[in-house]
């Protein structure tokens, strides 16, 4: 499907050549027949260009097309090169005199540039005049194509935030959550299906829902993508949880982070577009979350067109079984699809009237199979093809004939067909970013005008390359290639994203331009590409591609110096921490076509002396380089520099104003000192989008500062001004005057002021967003503020100011204490958002000037500790939302409250001297209803029973609240959340009239000892009842709660017993935690016929379970922390839905009955049962077991036979310390993956584990008499990972080992005994990447199995070696392992010099040495300098070394010096 786009290449070519024909410089050079013959023949080819880019599906006609793109690349790099020149001219001799200059260019002056022109340009002519004279030139068809610019559209997310017709598969999935949350710890669902049907869709719907009902504590979305990766996805998963965690990189502090967030809370993890199709990479993430889960009803979401996917997940071997669902996504009806495509095309042009069109676009809904994608897609397309005969082209279209799973694009192509040449260009240029990238609006329109694709249209418009370049991005949302549009606070869009169906397209529209290169990826001299994205390693470009390339963008860490080199045609360069100052020195003087360049968050310290030459540069970023010392001090040369960015004032340049075509800018501090002060600002009016100007207590007066002529800059739409917060308070600073002169274009939509010193306010603020903080001398807010006395006749001002005013906000003013009414006047007219927060002085405020406002739908006021009343609300109508927190001398709510008839949410926290609440009658709009910590509440208004529209009461910690008023009439009621109130006695009275509750959670209210019958709720779901001390029985009535589907009951300490729950047919889940007194449980158990689950933890007296026959549907039974409890309920042989059985710390358990018929069970947990001497019998009938799991039974001596367990993938054996042997039968576990013994001291001997094809992981440990690995290992083919570690009596390893050709991983140390390992084995292992040897028989004078290692040198990554005292040099075959990026050494005690050969190590990144107490020397300073990927070396606990690495002063410290992180 590759194209070739000249169109706007040529078109490029033709303007400049034209354009250079006409300068005189031509004429001095002695070349202008060469640029006119040049521009002919541009402008012939260009006359038959579109006919031959309609009719390239010709071999013959695409391969005429390819030598022009050569060609025309070609005469675009030499023309350019010309206008680099030109440039260098006008900037080089500025200043000198014309005869200086005259002289520079004439015909005697032995310029080398002028014959190297003329010979290009010529070499150029010749190329065309042979593509001319092709006979293919001489059949095409004249037809001078146009560039189309579309109108410009103001388009919104085309998103739709309610997906038609998905609305049952939300239901059915939060439906199937639910039911498998009672699933042990963790859960998994898949949303499966083929590309563009609305996975990620229906996802985000569901995961909305989600939050909105608030079913889990937590929900974490990552995108996965192709690259499946632990760290990368746990660390997603952190800092989506917590967006401060992001620049944690280690598994192991990512974990311990995730733990901390996941602390006792239940958790969606949303898992988008996966791949990976392999079950032990599943297993091991898996295994990780599992271990870090302290809480039951967790829950991971999938989305994926892969079915191997979810066998994977199926099949992945962890630790605990994980149930599944697996939902199936269908195509949208017929009817469904028209409903998107007439959606969109209303949206673009109009309704659709017209019966033929109609007629046609339900013909082309039909054909789209029921894809969403396809439907929104055509519909952007058709709403800007508005005609019958195009949506017949369409609709007759040849490519639905292809339409399937794997060729959707060919469907998208047609919208695609459909863009103009240069939109074309644009969207296949985005396939440069990787699937599901983020796509920055800005960077990308700079990006696309870097490479020459955005060109204003020929009339004289005043319209900008960044303005064609906004219209085509709308063009291109509104056709649905973008989606996911993101939006900043003035709603303006900053990102999108592109489907993934939509990215193929893209990708192999330019297939032969655009590379995303890795270690799979291989490039040859000949190659065509253009676009180049680096994310692999090191690496060498041949010469000919990096010669051709016009984009790079190097994503790797660690990049070869040589991939920078030799990039002459290059327009465009990021090198995000792949930078270092030799590459810049290398590259950047040879870059005269650069454009654009992104340096941002490198080290580097100097930017070399060729940085100034880039005279063509229009975007530089240097945000975060924190180590960069300044900027050249002749920036002001960047004569074409239309957008700058930088985070630090040292990176700021001086003279910026010289930079006249500047149009970003978003830092401006400002210096005394000539060329930083504010005046620079003066010249630099297209300046747009968002400027924050610092320390503006430089700017010496009004009039100062008005020399920044922010008034004239009309494209500015955010301004935050800011005055150092650290200077003195002085009563003498200039801030009023200062504020005054930097008045704005009245089109601006943000203003933010910080610490400003002033007392008053200047005339002019105004706009539609204000906000004002850190103004720390402000005492008042009135007339000074709100009213321009100067430009008034009665000194009183307008009658009505900020009459565009939308939002304000107003924070950090440390000394505000007053906000004063202003008589006659009104303020915030079209006012909709009100924002006070951390003013600690404020105490009084007056509303009147908002009386006649009524739009304000949101007011907040935090952080006001004094203020001890809030002004009326009366005729507020509007308001919607209402947040009153921390404010700490607040006595009452304001009055007038209930007129607020539109008011839904009231939220009112740590208010702590609040002790009422006014009437609220009249709220029958209030849906939530929050207090938090409000200390000195003692009730709640009468008339909480007329909010009938009230949905969720939630209150909480508020300790001297003793009752609630009756709720009876609350029939909307759904969700009522009691914590914390330690005075409670009681639950408010007509709670059984509240028909439509569904979770009732009553926490930690003390003093609560019973609750009032709630007979009737037959809506309630779950019931929690937690932490109440007193309380010793549960409500009457709870039979008749015949929907409830959750009861937990946990920390009730004086329940003794549970009422009858005879009629509870529909719960699903029962749980029981750490209730001391609980002795029993209601006989009427059985009777719940759909209990899935039943937890039972820490109930010490609870000695017996009564029957659970009749419990048909039970899937789970947990029982934890039961002293007494000495056996299982009867029954439990019967219940053949039984997939989990876990018993963990029931010491007194001695046995357990027979499990004959568990033919569901999947899982079997038995752990720290001190008594418990055997297994039950009937194991090896459990045909569906898939883990199996003995750990801490001290008693356990014998396993029995489990021949026939054919499902089982995890066997785990622990801490069984009088286990002796196991039982025959493991060979026939075919399905086994994972199995671990450990701490089993007894155990001498493993059963033959002979045809275990599927076992891809083998873990032995802490086997004290075990002396040897069990026969048969060389048949477990699929073995991945291998450890053998503290099993001291093993003597050598089999020679098996060998033939485990899968292995990735393989440890074996301290097997004190252990005197072999056959020698060629380890070299066989042709896919290990992970090896740690050693810690073997100390006698042994050198590592055993290593002769063969340097076998392994293209596939061994981490090599991890444990030494002892004997051993004095390290295995002479390690240097050949040039694929090693780590390499870890212990215990060499006997080693004193490190060897010559490791700088051999050419990929070594982390070198860590640790124990080593005799090691003095590093290798040779010559040996560690080719180290070039050296990052990080740790030295631990080698006195030796570590004195002679000492900083500056150590004699190996020169050796060592340069390498990034070091940890000594």
């Amino acid at each position: 499907m590759a194209e070739t786009i000249l169109c706007p290449v040529i078109e490029q070519a033709v303007s400049k050549a034209i354009s250079f024909a006409t300068k005189q410089i031509c004429l001095a050079w002695g070349y202008e027949k060469e640029v006119v013959s040049l521009k002919d023949s541009l402008v012939m080819i260009q006359e038959v260009l579109q006919d031959a880019e309609n009719k390239q599906g010709d071999v013959v006609i695409r391969r005429w097309l390819q030598k022009l793109e050569d060609a025309a690349y070609d005469a675009m790099d030499v023309l350019d090169e010309y206008a680099y020149h030109l440039l260098q001219l006008k900037v080089e001799t500025q200043g000198q005199k014309k005869k200086q200059v005259y002289r520079f260019f004439s015909r005697s002056n032995p310029i080398v540039f002028r014959c190297k022109m003329a010979n290009k340009i010529k070499k150029i002519n010749e190329s065309l005049a042979k593509i001319k004279g092709d006979e293919v030139f001489l059949k095409l068809n004249k037809g001078k194509s146009t560039l189309r610019v579309s109108p410009i559209r103001k388009t919104d997310s085309l998103l739709d935030s309610n997906p038609i017709g998905r609305s049952d598969d939300v239901s059915e999935i939060i439906s199937q959550l639910s039911k498998l949350r009672s699933q042990h710890s963790m859960s998994v669902a898949s949303i499966v299906g083929m590309a563009g049907v609305g996975k990620t869709t229906l996802a985000k719907s569901v995961f909305k829902e989600v939050e909105e009902r608030k079913l889990y504590d937590k929900v974490a979305w990552v995108c996965v993508s192709d690259h499946f990766d632990e760290e990368d996805i746990l660390g997603g998963m952190l800092q989506y949880l917590n967006n401060k965690a992001g620049g944690i990189n280690k598994i192991g502090a990512i974990l311990h982070h995730l733990e901390n967030e996941l602390e006792k809370k239940t958790f969606l993890l949303v898992l988008d577009d996966v791949w990976n199709e392999k079950s032990v990479e599943w297993g091991n993430f898996l295994d990780r979350l599992s271990k870090i889960v302290k809480t039951t009803g967790n829950s991971i979401i999938v989305t994926t067109r892969s079915y191997g996917v979810v066998s994977a997940i199926e099949t992945a071997p962890v630790c605990h079984v994980l149930p599944m669902h697996k939902h199936e996504m269908k195509g949208l009806s017929n009817d469904e699809c028209w409903s998107i495509i007439e959606e969109k095309v209303h949206r673009l042009a109009r309704r659709i009237e017209d019966a033929n069109l109609k007629e046609i676009g339900l013909a082309i809904a039909r054909k789209c199979k029921g894809l969403p994608l396809v439907a929104s897609v055509l519909g952007g397309t058709m709403g800007h093809k508005f005609g019958v005969e195009e949506w017949l082209a369409i609709k007759n279209n040849d490519a639905w004939n292809l339409l399937d799973d794997q060729n959707i694009a060919s469907i998208l192509k047609i919208s695609y067909d459909h863009l103009s040449g240069p939109l074309k260009k644009c969207f296949a240029f985005c396939s440069i970013f990787e699937k599901d990238a983020i796509m920055n609006k800005d960077e990308l329109v700079q990006l696309w005008m870097a490479e020459g694709f955005l060109h204003p249209p020929n009339d004289k418009s005043n319209l900008t390359m960044e303005d064609i370049g906004d219209q085509y991005f709308d063009n291109l949302l509104s056709n649905s290639l973008f989606q996911d549009i993101k939006r900043n606070a003035m709603g303006n869009v900053e990102s999108c994203k592109m489907h993934d169906a939509v990215h193929d397209l893209a990708l192999s529209i330019s297939n032969g331009e655009t590379l995303i290169w890795d270690q799979t990826s291989s490039i040859d001299e000949n190659s065509k590409i253009r676009h180049l994205r680096v994310k692999s390693n090191g690496g060498v470009l041949p010469r000919g591609v990096s010669q051709k390339l016009h984009s790079l963008f190097l994503d790797a860490k660690y990049v070869s110096h040589n991939i920078a080199s030799d990039l002459k045609s290059l327009r465009s360069l990021t090198m995000l921490r792949a930078c270092r100052e030799e590459d810049l020195s290398i590259s950047l003087g040879k870059m005269k076509h650069l454009r654009y360049l992104d340096i941002s968050t490198n080290q580097i310290k100097v930017l070399p002396k060729s940085f100034s030459k880039l005279y063509n540069l229009q975007t530089l970023k240097l945000m975060w380089c924190d180590h960069l010392e300044k900027v050249p001090d002749d920036m002001r040369n960047f004569v074409s520099l239309r957008h700058l960015y930088f985070s630090s004032e040292k990176n700021m340049p001086k003279e910026i104003g010289h930079l006249t075509s500047l149009q970003t800018l978003p830092l401006f501090v400002v210096g005394r000192e000539k060329g930083c002060r504010i005046e620079e600002l003066g010249c630099l009016s297209q300046l747009r989008g968002e400027l924050a100007i610092q320390k503006l207590e430089d700017v010496g007066s009004k009039s100062e500062a008005s020399k920044a002529k922010l008034k004239e800059k009309e494209k500015l739409q955010g301004l935050e001004f800011t005055w150092s917060e650290e200077r003195e308070a002085n009563n003498n600073t200039n801030d009023e005057e200062v504020l005054e002169g930097l008045q704005p274009h009245p089109h601006l939509k943000s203003l933010v002021v910080w610490h400003y010193q002033g007392k008053n306010f200047p005339s002019w603020m105004q706009g539609g967003f204000l906000e004002i903080k850190g103004m720390e001398k402000v005492k008042s807010m009135g007339s000074r503020f709100y009213v321009d006395q100067s430009n008034s006749d009665d000194g009183v001002g307008s009658a009505t100011q900020f009459p565009a005013l939308r939002e304000f906000s107003v924070a950090c003013m440390d000394s505000l204490e007053e906000w004063v009414e202003v008589k006659g006047v009104t303020v915030f007219p079209c006012l909709e958002r009100l924002y006070i927060e951390d003013c600690p002085e404020l105490k009084t405020w007056s509303m009147d000037g908002f009386s006649s406002n009524h739009k304000l739908s949101s007011l907040r006021i935090s952080g006001c500790d004094k203020l001890i009343v809030i002004p009326s609300m009366d005729g507020l109508i509007s308001l919607t939302s209402l947040q009153l927190s921390n404010c700490d001398e607040l006595m009452s709510l304001p009055s007038g409250l209930g007129s607020c008839t539109s008011l839904q949410e009231l939220t009112i926290s740590r208010c702590k001297k609040l002790s009422s609440i006014p009437s609220i009658n009249g709220l029958t709009s209030l849906t939530s209803l929050e207090l938090y910590n409000c200390d000195e509440l003692m009730s709640l208004p009468s008339e909480l029973g007329s909010c009938t529209s009230l949905q969720e009461l939630t209150i909480s910690r508020c300790k001297k609240l003793s009752s609630i008023p009756s709720i009876n009439g609350l029939t909307s009621l759904t969700s009522l959340q009691l914590s914390d109130c330690d005075e409670l006695m009681s639950l408010p009275s007509g709670l059984g009239s509240c028909t439509s509750l569904q979770k009732l959670f009553i926490c930690r209210c003390k003093a609560l000892s019973s609750i009032p019958s709630i007979n009737g709720l037959t809506s309630l779901t779950s019931l929690d009842l937690s932490y109440c001390d007193e309380l010793m029985s549960l409500p009457s009535g709870l039979g008749s709660c015949t929907s409830l589907q959750k009861l937990t009951i946990s920390g009730c300490k004086k329940l003794t017993s549970i009422r009858s729950i005879n009629g509870l047919t529909s719960l699903t889940i029962l749980s029981l935690d750490y209730c001391d007194e609980l002795m029993s449980l209601p006989s009427e158990l059985g009777s719940c016929t759909s209990l899935q689950e039943l937890n039972i933890y820490g109930c010490k007296k609870l000695s017996s379970i009564p029957s659970i026959n009749g419990l048909t549907s039970l899937t789970s039974l947990q029982l934890f922390d039961c002293d007494e409890l000495m056996s299982l309920p009867s029954g439990l042989g019967s219940r053949t839905s039984l997939q989990a059985l876990t018993i963990s710390t029931c010491r007194k358990f001695s046995s357990i009955p027979s499990i004959n018929g568990l033919t569901s069970l999947t899982s079997l947990e038995l752990s720290d049962c001190d008594e418990l001497m055997s297994l039950p019998s009937g194991l090896g009938s459990c045909t569906s077991l898939q883990e199996l799991t003995i750990s801490g039974c001290k008693k356990l001596s014998y396993i029995p036979s489990i021949n026939g367990l054919t499902s089982l993938t995890c066997l785990e054996l622990s801490d069984c310390d009088e286990l002796m042997s196991l039982s025959s039968g493991l060979g026939s576990c075919t399905s086994l993956q994972k199995l671990t013994i450990s701490g089993c001291k007894k155990l001498s001997s493993i059963p033959s584990i002979n045809g275990l094809t599927s076992l891809t992981s083998l873990q032995l440990s802490d086997c004290d008499e075990l002396m040897s690995l069990p026969i048969g290992l060389g048949s477990c083919t699929s073995l991945q990972s291998m450890a053998i570690w503290n099993c001291h009596n093993i003597i050598s390893i089999t020679e098996e080992i060998g033939e485990l050709h899968s292995l990735s991983q393989l440890e074996i140390r301290n097997c004190g005994k252990l005197r072999s390992i056959p020698e060629e084995c380890v070299g066989r292992l042709t896919c290990l990447k992970q090896l740690q040897m050693g810690g073997f028989w100390s006698e042994l004078e050198e590592l055993s199995g290593l002769t063969y290692i340097h076998q392994l040198h293209t596939s061994l990554e981490v090599l991890e070696l444990n030494g002892w005292d004997k051993l004095k040099s390290l295995p002479h075959q390690l240097q050949h392992l040039t694929a090693l990026t780590k390499l870890t050494l212990w215990d060499f005690n006997g080693l004193e010099d490190l060897p010559e050969w490791l700088g051999d190590l050419s990929s070594l990144r982390r070198l860590k040495i640790k124990n080593c107490s005799n090691l003095t020397h590093m290798p040779s300073i010559e040996a560690v300098r080719r180290l070039s990927n050296l990052q990080e070396l740790h030295i631990l606990n080698c006195p030796k070394l570590e004195e002679r690495c000492a900083k500056e002063s150590g004699p190996e410290w020169a050796k060592i010096s340069h390498i990034p992180c070091l940890r000594i």
